[in-house]
């Protein structure tokens, strides 16, 4: 599955910031793929880490669509 190296790239891309520092808005969900693939250093946050694992999974690592799944959780701190 390849979990561990996926999880490995997008941490060593990924740098925690609040949505509202990083978007201008309160609440924003994007991922960074583009840049874990080009080495680039990016803020962000929970969300949009747990979303770029799964994109880079799917569309780097074969897994399939189907099987995987995301839950979206509230959590005091993030970072």
């Amino acid at each position: 599955m390849h979990l561990n190296e996926v999880y490995g790239r997008v941490k060593s891309c990924f740098r925690w910031g609040p949505d509202y520092e990083t978007s201008g808005r309160f609440e924003y969900w994007d991922t960074f793929t583009d840049q874990v693939r080009s080495g680039v250093q990016v803020k962000r946050d929970c969300d949009d880490f747990a979303l770029t694992v799964l994109e880079l999974g799917i569309a780097d690592y074969g897994w399939d669509r189907d099987k995987c799944r995301v839950a979206r959780v509230a959590s005091e701190l993030c970072p």
